[in-house]
């Protein structure tokens, strides 16, 4: 799918970057003018340079031009070394067996080099330069002539969708996007061409969430219901999973294997103890500003327990 960016209101805060000197200006009324759409929205950083990203990818065009024409150099010298090997075999000057494997060597390699060089072919006529950074405040996001900025108070939701096999954070094959909407309406994907999506959601998983946790405590705080998903409802009071009601002080949740996992506190059978039993277990994927619930649940559940302590035998 890659990093895309959907608009409600494609016109909503839309200033130019930099100005036009006056020849220029005089030229355009000559002229139709061309659309310059590059929005720099509440920047969240003073001055951008002086900050340092904690996560960043830049896709350059020019990369996949060059990587097409290494490809294409390679896999036209190998598809070459098989011609020689099958001319060598018609002059009977090597055991035939050898030239057949070396031949099917080459020919495969070959193929293989030529079948990549086309996919960076593709890469380079489909895709624009493209760069992304996320501070700890906010993230910046720039596709050809575009650009924008945003603090992360702007988002309103965010999915971690992507998912993958992995080497530690290094992937081996991924799929999804990691999607984040602002409150004007933009959508932006991360996907796995902009890198590790595993690495992403641990780096930026608790900047967003203290973001979308304020936001939730404020609805809340508003006597809101939030729907995270249609298995998750947080009023002021806790949760409603299913057929479960769950007070905070009753409550207990986890993000563990890729998934939200929520207990009940209940009484065992001769109630004399309590224990916690699962009762619903969802995908992160699925659970809209799932850091942000989990980090409001955390300090929910704890000022609760607090003020009003479990006593056995009580249901």
């Amino acid at each position: 799918m890659g990093w895309s960016m959907v608009g409600k209101n494609q016109s909503v805060g839309e200033t130019p970057v930099s100005n036009r000197a006056t020849a220029a200006h005089k030229a355009a009324a000559l002229s139709p003018a061309k659309p310059t759409p590059v929005v720099l929205h509440k920047s969240p950083i003073a001055d951008e340079s002086a900050a340092r990203p904690i996560f960043q990818k830049s896709i350059e065009r020019k990369r996949y031009i060059r990587a097409f024409a290494r490809q294409l150099l390679a896999g036209l010298a190998t598809l070459g070394a098989a011609y020689a090997i099958e001319e060598a075999k018609r002059r009977a000057l090597v055991d035939p067996l050898v030239l057949d494997i070396g031949h099917f060597a080459a020919a495969l390699l070959g193929g293989l080099l030529i079948v990549r060089a086309l996919v960076f072919l593709f890469y380079a006529i489909t895709r624009k330069d493209e760069t992304l950074r996320f501070y700890k405040q906010g993230f910046v996001w720039r596709r050809g002539r575009e650009g924008y900025k945003y603090p992360f108070s702007e988002v309103v939701s965010y999915y971690e969708r992507g998912g993958g096999i992995y080497f530690a954070e290094d992937p081996i094959v991924q799929w999804g996007a990691h999607t984040i909407e602002i409150s004007d309406g933009h959508i932006f994907r991360v996907s796995p061409r902009h890198g590790s999506l595993k690495r992403f959601a641990r780096v930026m998983r608790s900047y967003i969430a203290h973001a979308t946790a304020i936001q939730i405590g404020e609805q809340l705080r508003a006597g809101k219901a939030v729907k995270l998903h249609r298995a998750l409802i947080v009023h002021t009071g806790g949760v409603e999973t299913g057929k479960h009601e769950i007070a905070w002080r009753d409550l207990a949740v986890e993000i563990k294997r890729g998934r939200l996992v929520i207990r009940k506190r209940v009484l065992s059978r001769d109630q004399k103890h309590t224990h916690y039993r699962v009762v619903r277990r969802i995908p992160l994927g699925k659970v809209k500003n799932v850091g942000g619930f989990y980090d409001l649940a955390q300090g929910t559940i704890r000022n609760h327990i607090q003020k009003t302590p479990y006593k056995q035998g009580a249901r």
